[in-house]
């Protein structure tokens, strides 16, 4: 075989290899994704799993959980509540507005503390925002409650009428929420306690 033609076969060689290794990468994730979709329960369009930190020889979902809540420890210590979708089943996107109601009686059971985040959907990472807020919870101060005691989170690119304190800013396109509990009550391990939907308050997206 001429110099010419080994050198051909091995740049198509690589070509194929390289295909290959970017076609399993997909199939990979793919697969991945779906077994964090799958492997938990859905409650209000919140997708929850206490199987975190005790995969046994599951390793999809550990790998799927590497990928999505990359250092999740279990239940007992912080229980993940992980929201794509707003209670009608639309994917959130930062072009609509966003209320996240808890009545009086049923704010997050969270012995430590709860918290509340927004990633983009394309990288799962935060997102910068105005007023540096990356996180919102029973901590933040100058939060305010409802007259009957129930809070309103506002999820929104913009900030809304009513001022900042209570506003979690997204971003403008496609996101992410995810509730924290950390040393969850027993009613949110035993799924007594159900987190709200996410309800979208106009048509914008």
């Amino acid at each position: 075989m001429s110099g010419a033609r080994r050198a051909a076969s091995a740049f198509a060689l690589a070509i194929a290899l390289g295909a290959g290794a970017v076609s399993g990468v997909f199939v990979a994730r793919t697969l991945s994704q779906r077994a964090f979709e799958q492997s938990g329960r859905t409650v209000n369009g919140w997708m929850v799993n206490d199987r975190y930190g005790r995969f046994g020889d599951d390793h999809l979902l550990r790998t799927a959980a590497a990928l999505n809540m990359l250092g999740a420890n279990w239940a007992e210590e912080s229980l993940y509540f992980y929201a794509a979708r707003d209670g009608d089943g639309r994917a959130l996107d930062g072009r609509s507005n966003y209320v996240l109601h808890f009545a009086r009686n049923s704010l997050p059971p969270a012995n430590a503390f709860w918290s509340l985040t927004i990633v983009g959907a394309d990288d799962l990472m935060l997102t910068e925002n105005e007023i540096g807020r990356y996180a919102i919870g029973d901590r933040t101060k100058g939060v305010v409650r409802n007259e009957d005691g129930s809070l309103d989170i506002y999820i929104q690119h913009n900030q809304p009428e009513a001022g900042a304190s209570n506003w979690l800013p997204c971003p403008a396109r496609p996101f992410h929420v995810i509730l924290r509990l950390y040393e969850p009550g027993k009613d949110a391990l035993k799924g007594s306690w159900e987190p709200p939907r996410i309800m979208r308050r106009d048509t914008l997206a």
